[in-house]
């Protein structure tokens, strides 16, 4: 069949497809945009891309993915609260952006209370993981560092008032034990560096590729710093267990944010999303085989409380541990 065809059938495939989608979406309807304060490939990107299918059927509209990264997730929800116009905007947000980057990050011009959390989306427990050249067999003989001549580790997270920078600093000063912090723009470089031996260890989501690392042999686990059993490894030991790290507990969620002062037709929008992702099958199986637990649905009122409770939690923290950058 000559090229030409070929290329004519496509662009006839494509045009019926793009008009089936005008029909279901309405020529009028705006495309509802997804913002991830993160580069494409970190958990937050994959996990709205994911959702994205799933909102796009329940909502009837296009659904737009929209990445952007930037002082550990600052710069995007910057851009949830500076959103106007007729396109509907919401967040695929983590603790990191939402409420640990104002808190540590003075610079930054928005608190944690601007955001109103529509609902919670997924938990993943949080393991403390070490590159493949540390000798030290688990948490125990790493603790013992704090008694040794030898240099202190080096621990990276992916940015300043990320959810990864304030753990490690909990667990430093619950350790007694010097780190010194790297900075990352993201999950993806730090995993890379990590493995690569140019750091020594990092608090991290544990996803499917990082436990498949640790069971290739490439990354060493160290422990939960999570109330939440891990669904592929349940019986990872918690830090907590360790004298000194009672209530050493650090979930990391996932949600979908809007602006407090969004209009209430982008509120609406965000929970049909959040309902449609909680109760689709498809995409909870698959977060599943991922190691990750979809959470459940709960009023309104009860995010709301969870999410205040949260933000005092962490600003008593970071106010205790002097987390802050100023300029």
């Amino acid at each position: 069949m000559p090229l030409d065809t070929v290329l004519s059938r496509r662009a006839c495939v494509a045009a019926a497809a793009a008009l089936g989608m005008a029909r279901a979406f309405g020529s009028e309807a705006e495309p509802l945009r997804l913002l991830v304060a993160y580069p494409p490939g970190g958990p937050t990107d994959v996990l709205a891309r994911q959702m994205e299918p799933v909102a796009q059927r329940a909502l009837a509209r296009r659904v737009l993915v929209d990445n952007v990264p930037g002082v550990a997730g600052g710069l995007g929800v910057q851009r949830l609260l500076a959103a106007t116009g007729p396109s509907p905007t919401v967040l695929v947000g983590s603790p990191s952006e939402t409420l640990l980057a104002p808190l540590v990050n003075k610079t930054l011009s928005y608190q944690p209370e601007q955001l109103r959390l529509i609902g919670l989306v997924t938990h993943l427990p949080v393991a403390l993981v070490g590159g493949a050249h540390l000798v030290e067999p688990n948490l125990a003989a790493l603790l013992q560092r704090r008694t040794a001549a030898s240099p202190s580790f080096s621990y990276g997270s992916y940015g300043i008032g990320s959810h990864a920078l304030l753990v490690g600093e909990d667990f430093s000063a619950r350790a007694r034990l010097p780190l010194l912090h790297v900075p990352y723009n993201g999950v993806a470089p730090l995993l890379r560096d990590l493995v690569g031996r140019q750091i020594d260890l990092a608090f991290l989501p544990l996803t499917l590729q990082v436990r498949d690392l640790v069971d290739q042999g490439r990354l060493r686990m160290y422990g939960l710093a999570s109330s939440r059993a891990s669904l592929r490894s349940p019986t990872e030991t918690p830090i907590e267990r360790h004298a000194g790290f009672d209530g050493f507990r650090h979930d990391l969620w996932s949600g979908v944010f809007v602006a407090r002062t969004a209009p209430a037709a982008w509120a609406e929008q965000a929970q049909q999303l959040v309902r449609a992702v909680s109760s689709d099958p498809a995409f909870a199986q698959r977060k599943k085989e991922e190691g990750i637990e979809v959470a459940s649905p709960v009023s309104a009122v009860a995010v709301e409380t969870w999410f205040a409770a949260e933000v005092g939690r962490y600003r008593t923290l970071v106010e205790r541990l002097a987390i802050g950058l100023n300029a």
